[in-house]
């Protein structure tokens, strides 16, 4: 599982997509998820 931080912005969720497709697991953590998010069960719950 990898954890990339700043998922909502352009670099991050560009990221994770890029590490989803190449098969590996990925959890998103951000302030706030982005409006095109394709994922959304993939944010993690702000502490």
């Amino acid at each position: 599982m990898i954890l990339v931080t700043g998922g909502a912005g352009f670099v991050g969720l560009n990221v994770a997509e890029q590490l989803l497709a190449r098969g590996d697991g990925v959890l998103i953590y951000d302030r706030s998820p982005p409006p095109g998010l394709r994922e959304p069960s993939l944010l993690a719950t702000p502490i």
